[in-house]
């Protein structure tokens, strides 16, 4: 019977009944078997399945989809698609691959292997429904979030009608069940499921068991969702001190405990050196201990940057230009607020070229384009996962979207509906932008790569490694010939449209780089930093401009404005609008609580959107 603890939050936790098998002696059975038997007989199959499994519950993901992709439509041929070999394959195989970033691949390869597995075991079987969890967790990945949480829900319900409620695979179920609605933004059904499920897990296997700590550091996410920093430090601290104890110091979970419970220090101001140490040794043991290429690796050395840059001291050369304050909420004035029509957050919003539609992108996990003017709704785009970035086409007739879910989307402005899907980067996409000719999309992603695919049909032209550690930005110069990017490893860098080679580095700031972006004349290029600086350079001279002030505050985004003569900062703290010709603020406001994306239109409005709605404001006359 195929088995499967909760993940939740963690990378990897796997289980199988009466499976110890290490992947050391699998690799080693396989391999006799493949020499004595050959690579169709039964028997290398149900090695080749062992082993799989036994690289799953390792967390060697890739090496899950190495082991069992080829060796999938053997079994199919050889044993049949309803035999328990290929349905364990099947599962091992749709698991990786989900975690991989191919979650089609595995809706594709889970959805047939229900069927097999209804009509070969029956609709009640363990294994038939430990598939359908396994297909719902996948449709949370490619962000079908109703669909996943249906279907969690039905299994969650067989599982307590057959097996029982205090059964392992219906506790697993409850804990899929909690992520779900996490991920699909209702916080609050999310944390009573999981609080639930953990009171359940306590009392039907312990306070230790592995599966207990895995509930009770999702349980901790979602608490950390919803603002509850408290309660989900004093968890995080309860379950890697028991992860230490009960799993030892190197084991995935341990290590992504770790993990956790830094990012919790790093957002209290008086425990953020101990965020920074935790971040330190955990990323030195994650190398030391798992494969190369492991998940948990990069997420590790994207929370370092993150954590080294939020400890460092404030530069000290390059006096910036103090900014001249002009109140404490003026002259900026609100015109209009455009409200969420839905749940989960608003991460991007973009004016139309012309300055007559708003596109903003995550609100209900879709891109939504408004008509400022009225605040009706135009169009609207299917659930698409947590949207993190969109941009219009030059001609306005078409947008496209970055998601969390590392795809990338080609919508129709005019109706919302999508055209064409693509994936290609390994971690979520944080910025997109569409060539000034209409005919390429450059992408960058958390995996320091950037992306670059026709626009026609979203076809890969080339994906490469730009930055060390995450890469948050890439802008088009307005006529095109290159690509700037910015990252978590601090250069500002370019790239030559075509052969994409490298070009000018500009190594200015101390910390993440935030932003970059072009002016519409094309004679400044401006980047923005965590280490509260943004840095306006003069592409007619090739040299710094200017060095622009966020007074000790993240800048979170930047923008020009139309006639390029001023420049807008998004800071953590509030909204500067500077004039580059002088280094005076011109106009400046509070920062809406929670505000992620800002947008300049062409006619002079500025946009902002934060997790519950799009605020347009205007400048002083």
């Amino acid at each position: 019977i195929l088995s499967r603890p909760a993940i939740g939050s963690d990378l990897t936790h796997y289980g199988v009944s009466n499976s110890t098998l290490t992947e050391r002696e699998g690799t080693r059975q396989l391999s006799v078997s493949r020499i004595t038997r050959g690579d169709e007989d039964p028997a290398t199959l149900r090695a080749a399945a062992a082993l799989g499994f036994a690289q799953l519950r390792a967390g060697q993901l890739y090496e899950v989809v190495s082991t069992l992709e080829p060796v999938y439509p053997v079994a199919v041929r050889v044993l049949g698609d309803g035999d328990f070999t290929t349905l364990r394959i099947a599962f091992c195989l749709g698991s990786a691959l989900r975690e991989t970033e191919r979650p089609e691949r595995a809706r594709d390869i889970l959805q047939p292997a229900i069927a097999a597995a209804t009509l070969s075991l029956g609709a009640d079987d363990a294994t038939t429904l430990t598939l359908r969890c396994e297909l719902a967790a996948t449709f949370t990945t490619l962000g079908e979030h109703e669909q996943a949480v249906a279907l969690h829900r039905q299994v969650l319900a067989e599982r307590t009608r057959v097996l029982g409620p205090d059964h392992t695979d219906t506790l697993t179920s409850g804990d899929y069940l909690g992520r779900a609605l996490r991920e699909s933004g209702d916080l609050e059904a999310a944390i009573a499921q999981y609080e639930a499920t953990l009171a359940a897990t306590r009392a039907a296997l312990g306070p230790d068991h592995p599966d207990t700590l895995s509930s009770q550091n999702n349980l901790a996410g979602a608490y950390s969702d919803a603002g509850r920093q408290a309660e989900a430090t004093a968890l995080y601290e309860q379950t890697l001190a028991a992860r230490r104890r009960v799993l030892g110091p190197t084991h995935v979970h341990t290590l992504n405990s770790m993990n956790n419970l830094a990012l919790a220090y790093l957002f209290d101001s008086k425990r953020k050196a101990e965020g920074l140490a935790l971040l330190e040794e955990a990323a030195a043991l994650a190398k030391g201990s798992l494969a190369a290429g492991h998940p948990l690796i990069a997420n590790l050395e994207v929370s370092l940057l993150m954590a080294r840059s939020m400890t460092a001291p404030p530069p000290a050369a390059d006096k910036p230009i103090p900014p001249r304050r002009l109140g404490r909420r003026g002259p900026l004035r609100e015109l209009v607020t455009l409200a969420n029509p839905g749940k989960g957050g608003g991460f991007d919003v973009a004016w139309s070229p012309r300055g007559d539609r708003l596109a903003v992108a995550g609100f209900d996990d879709s891109v939504v384009v408004y008509d400022p003017a009225s605040g009706a709704t135009l169009a609207r785009s299917p659930k698409l996962g947590t949207v993190g970035c969109v941009a219009w086409s030059p001609d306005a007739t078409m947008l496209a979207a970055g998601t969390s879910q590392r795809t990338i989307h080609l919508l129709d402005a005019a109706t919302g509906a999508e055209r064409q899907r693509a994936q290609g980067h390994r971690d979520e996409l944080r910025s997109i932008d569409f060539s000034p000719d209409g005919q390429l999309i450059a992408t960058c992603a958390n995996d320091g790569t950037i992306g670059i695919w026709r626009a026609a049909d979203l076809a890969a032209v080339t994906l490469f490694p730009a930055h060390e550690g995450l890469a948050r930005s890439v802008s088009w110069s307005p006529d095109g010939s290159v690509l700037v990017s910015g990252g978590g490893d601090g250069p500002v860098r370019t790239w030559h449209t075509g052969s994409w080679l490298p070009g000018v580095v500009r190594d200015g700031h101390t910390g993440n780089v935030s932003r970059v972006a072009f002016s519409p004349d094309g004679r400044f290029l401006a980047s923005g930093s965590l280490d509260s600086t943004a840095r306006v350079y003069d592409l007619q001279t090739d040299a710094e401009h200017r060095m622009l002030s966020a007074e000790g505050w993240w800048v979170i985004d930047l923008a020009f404005s139309p006639d390029s003569s001023q420049l807008v900062m998004l800071t953590r703290n509030d909204v500067l609008v500077f004039d580059l010709a002088t280094g005076e603020v011109l106009a400046h406001g509070e920062r809406p609580f929670g505000s992620t994306r800002l947008s300049w239109g062409s006619h002079g409005q500025l946009a902002i959107v934060d997790a519950t709605e799009v605020v347009i404001w205007a400048l002083p006359e």
